[in-house]
């Protein structure tokens, strides 16, 4: 291969790794996420947003919030994949 082009392969594979990382953390709303935490003061607690899921519970556990009055939508996915 030609000098001239293995300095340009070695140039263009390290600035292609980082344009794609950015466009994955803009894509995703990392950037935003970091910036707000940032602005945040440190002593406040973190709180999810309404009717999102946090984590995975089993149909007897889920029973028992309905009973008590915790839930207050459940949105159903495609998939079978139910969130509360």
């Amino acid at each position: 291969m030609n000098q001239r082009w293995r300095q340009i392969a070695l140039w263009i594979l390290p600035i292609g790794v980082a344009l794609l990382l950015v466009w994955q953390l803009v894509g995703s709303g990392a950037l935003n996420n970091l910036r707000s935490s940032s602005a945040s003061s440190s002593g406040s607690t973190t709180v999810a947003p309404r009717n999102a899921a946090v984590a995975r519970m089993s149909y007897g556990r889920f029973l028992d919030y309905v009973a008590a009055g915790r839930v207050t939508a459940v949105d159903i996915y495609d998939g079978g994949r139910n969130a509360v």
